[in-house]
């Protein structure tokens, strides 16, 4: 199965590769990429970016090396780590719970604001 890069939902109906759809598939299809677009918002219309990039890396999320540098940024402007020892990419999710999740991490994470209400 090949993967579009975040270009909506993988959700396949009946329908999906038909040249002419009906008034009700169409109406369907609309609603679904809709009701996917308000659940999956991207990182960057959230302000999560800005949050993300606030913490800084202090090893290597895979091998645990001090030994990295910055290596550019990932599709959505997430800041890119290489390790220098085992030449892999990480960013600051990698090997968390938020690792390759498309869901918002707000509804999931106290916000300074909100610690006073905690």
């Amino acid at each position: 199965m090949k993967y579009r890069n975040n270009s909506g939902s993988r959700k396949r109906t009946p329908w999906t590769d038909a040249e002419t759809v009906s008034p009700l598939q169409s109406f369907i299809d609309t609603t679904n990429a809709s009701n996917y677009a308000r659940r999956h918002p991207a990182l960057d219309t959230t302000g999560e970016v800005e949050m993300l990039n606030s913490f800084k890396a202090t090893c290597c999320r895979r091998c645990g090396s001090e030994n990295f540098q910055r290596y550019g940024k990932t599709g959505n402007g997430m800041i890119r780590y290489r390790c220098n020892d085992c030449g892999r990419t990480f960013c600051v999710t990698t090997n968390t719970i938020f690792d390759n999740h498309k869901v918002s991490i707000k509804p999931n994470t106290p916000y300074p604001e909100d610690a006073a209400t905690l």
